[in-house]
C-alpha cells in the first residue's frame, strides 16, 4: 500500500541521531491532519496513541529504549506497548504462508525480490486502523455420526485481511543507493473502471508494491484532455484515444528510483483485474 518513504542517512558517526531525529519529526507530523501519508491522498490524522512502530531487532538494539520512546515524544511505558519487533523485514516464511494461500485466490507468494526491495528499510510506522481484519464467520456446528455413535464437531473461522488505503503508514530507509535494487519492470492491475456518456474513469494500482509509485501528468496525455492523478485515477475523455494510452509512473525505494512506461489498449479497459506491464526507461 503506497505511503510516505523517509530515506535518512547511513554510515556517518551522527547516523543514529538523524534517525532519531527522523522518527520525532514523522511522528510529530502524523498528529497533524494531512494527506500525504497514506495511499488514497485523503485528509487524515493519526494521534501518538493510535502509532505503532514496527522495527527490526538488529536496528533496535543500537539504540536505548529511552532514546527511542524520547524519539517518538512518548513515555517509556506507552512506547513500549506500541513497539512491535521483527526479526528482519528480508525473510519471509512462504511455507508456512501456503497455508493461508491454499484458502484464498486474492494473494500470492512473496517473492526473493520483493524482499531485497525490504533490505534498507529500518523501521515502519502504521496507524493502528491500517490494518484491517475482519470475521465473516465464526460458527460452531456438530453432526452425530450414528454408525459409531459419537459426534463430530466442526468449528469454522472465516476472515477478511486487508490494509486501508485512508490510513497513514510511513517506512524509514537507510539512504544507501548500492544497497537498493528496482526491478527492471513493474506491474500495475487495473482495480476499478467507470463507463459514463462522457468518457471513462479509471484506477491502476501496483500489483506488489515495495516503493513508492507517482503516475505522471504528460504533456501527451494533457493534449487529449486525459486527467492523472499521481495516485492512479485516470479520467479519459470519450474518443481521446482509438489507440494504446501511453502510461509514465515514477517508481522508486528510498533515493533509488526510475520512470517506467507502458501503454493500455482500448481492450483492456474492459475488464478489472488485467495486469498492465510497465518497463524501466534506460
Amino acid at each position: 500500500s503506497n505511503g510516505k518513504v523517509y530515506t535518512v542517512a547511513a554510515g556517518k558517526s551522527e547516523a543514529y541521531k538523524e534517525w532519531a531525529a527522523a522518527f520525532r519529526s514523522v511522528s510529530n507530523k502524523l498528529s497533524f491532519m494531512s494527506k500525504e501519508y497514506n495511499a488514497e491522498g485523503v485528509t487524515t490524522v493519526t494521534p501518538k496513541n493510535d502509532q505503532y512502530i514496527f522495527m527490526d531487532s538488529d536496528f533496535n538494539a543500537k539504540f536505548d529504549v529511552n532514546v527511542l520512546a524520547s524519539a517518538f515524544n512518548m513515555e517509556k511505558a506507552d512506547f513500549m506497548g506500541r513497539l512491535k519487533l521483527i526479526d528482519d523485514f528480508t525473510t519471509f516464511d512462504n511455507d508456512r504462508f501456503s497455508e493461508i494461500m491454499n484458502g484464498s485466490d486474492m494473494i500470492e507468494p512473496i517473492t526473493e525480490t520483493e524482499l531485497e526491495g525490504m533490505s534498507a528499510v529500518h523501521a515502519i510506522i502504521v496507524d493502528r486502523e491500517w490494518f484491517q481484519i475482519y470475521d465473516n464467520n465464526n460458527k460452531f456446528t456438530e453432526d452425530y455420526v450414528a454408525a459409531g455413535m459419537y459426534w463430530n464437531y466442526f468449528y469454522n473461522v472465516w476472515k477478511t485481511v486487508s490494509v486501508s488505503p485512508f490510513s497513514n503508514i510511513v517506512a524509514f530507509i537507510a539512504d544507501i543507493d548500492d544497497g537498493i535494487t528496482i526491478p527492471t519492470s513493474i506491474e500495475m492491475v487495473i482495480s476499478n473502471i467507470e463507463d459514463y456518456e462522457e468518457g471513462k474513469i479509471f484506477t491502476l494500482e501496483m500489483r506488489k508494491n515495495l516503493g513508492d509509485a507517482r503516475h505522471v501528468q504528460t504533456e501527451a496525455l494533457t493534449k487529449k484532455g486525459v486527467a492523472v492523478h499521481p495516485y492512479g485515477a485516470y479520467i479519459v475523455p470519450d474518443g481521446a484515444f482509438t489507440d494504446n494510452m501511453p502510461i509514465l509512473v515514477k517508481y522508486g525505494v528510498g533515493s533509488v528510483n526510475a520512470n517506467y512506461t507502458g501503454a493500455i489498449t482500448p481492450e483492456q479497459l474492459t475488464t478489472i483485474g488485467t495486469i498492465i506491464t510497465l518497463t524501466k526507461q534506460v
